[in-house]
């Protein structure tokens, strides 16, 4: 069996008194990746998501992955470069 991976799911329950935004002084900076599934506007949509948090947070992005195709998933490589970072963005740019 391979290595786990931990997936999170977007949906939610909205809690009462929870804040939602982070601060500066209470995390180190995160360290970003991010891995394009090479669909059109998708490395231009994840460049500006890293730049959003940058500059909300003071996130660096330390990784720029590509995948050879949508329908491929990332290589074993890919994934275990990907693990050095504190949090992968990837999605679709249509």
């Amino acid at each position: 069996m391979g290595p786990k991976v931990e997936v999170l799911s977007p949906i939610g329950a909205a809690g009462t008194g929870a804040k939602s935004e982070l601060r500066q002084a209470q995390v180190k900076p995160l360290k970003i990746g991010l891995l394009n599934n090479s669909k059109q506007n998708a490395g231009l949509l994840l460049r500006e998501l890293g730049d959003l948090a940058h500059d909300a947070w003071g996130a660096e992005i330390t990784l720029i992955e590509r995948k050879d195709s949508v329908a491929l998933a990332a290589t074993s490589a890919q994934l275990a470069a990907l693990r050095s970072c504190d949090l992968v963005l990837t999605g679709t740019g249509d």
